[in-house]
């Protein structure tokens, strides 16, 4: 059978299926390989050890597991934990009459907050990448790359998920912000499992480069996508401090006493949970 008529009968047996099954066209090269020669197998091996450094690929696919399964997604948690703090502890009042700005108190607490998030990244990068060093001895290595993805890759990720914390727990008054935040990192991660080699959408929220040990970890397809890597990453740090500017704005609307949304919030559940137990009655 040719392969134009192969691809035409899986196409059906997909539509069958619902489409966007194992069967279709952009999936069905999955159930094939080529070999490869030892030329293209020496050009990979020159490319990781000329580009990456060695320690290059073993540092992007740690990254891949921290943004993908942790740090595009944990850090909402103590963001809105400490959002939730001086309300719980009724000392927001107090904090509004003192002489720190709005902007400053914000940033400091937001600064803090990404960095105690990426110290044990910065760590266990480092105890992960220095646990092949030993693999690769007489290799020229690349001892900075572990700080560079962590900063490159991992970051924007961590600011993202502390900025939607901040921001939405600011404005409501309430933890819906781990909601949120949780329902995106969820429709990321099933939206691009089959993109799991190279996933670099532009507004992907956990870019994926996870090709195991096969090709020193595809040092090309990372090169052929670097642009594109670049481009989300400027634009999540971007997004991040927009959504602290307009955290800073509700804050300073807040110590003025021009907005309260945690209070119409409340109302509004309190309206509906009361309407519902009406229903019930």
């Amino acid at each position: 059978m040719e392969y134009g008529k192969f691809a035409e009968a899986m196409q059906r047996v997909d539509d069958i299926l619902g489409g966007g099954s194992d069967y279709c066209a952009e999936h069905l090269k999955s159930y094939g390989t080529v070999e490869v020669t030892y030329e293209e197998a020496v050009q990979r091996h020159e490319l990781a050890v000329s580009r990456d450094r060695i320690t290059g690929g073993y540092a992007r696919l740690f990254s891949d597991y921290a943004v993908a399964m942790v740090m595009s997604l944990l850090p909402v948690f103590p963001a809105v934990i400490l959002c939730l703090k001086d309300r719980r502890a009724r000392m927001a009042e107090l904090i509004y009459t003192r002489e720190v700005s709005a902007a400053r108190l914000t940033v400091v607490r937001y600064f803090a907050l990404v960095t105690a998030a990426m110290l044990p990244v910065l760590l266990l990068s480092y105890v992960s990448n220095a646990s092949v060093w030993g693999l690769y001895s007489g290799e020229r290595l690349d001892y900075l790359a572990p700080l560079k993805y962590d900063l490159g890759w991992i970051m924007p990720g961590v600011m993202m998920a502390t900025a939607v914390g901040m921001f939405l727990t600011e404005l409501t008054g309430t933890p819906i912000a781990v909601a949120v935040q949780g329902f995106w990192w969820l429709i990321d991660i099933n939206m691009g499992f089959r993109s799991v080699e190279s996933g670099y959408a532009l507004f992907r929220l956990a870019p994926r480069h996870n090709a195991g040990e096969k090709s020193f970890f595809r040092t090309q397809d990372y090169v052929d996508n670097f642009q594109r890597l670049v481009a989300n990453r400027l634009l999540f740090a971007g997004l991040s401090a927009v959504l602290i500017i307009a955290t800073i704005l509700i804050y300073e609307r807040k110590r003025r006493g021009s907005l309260d949304g945690g209070s119409k919030i409340k109302r509004a559940l309190s309206v509906l949970g009361n309407r519902k137990n009406k229903l019930e009655g």
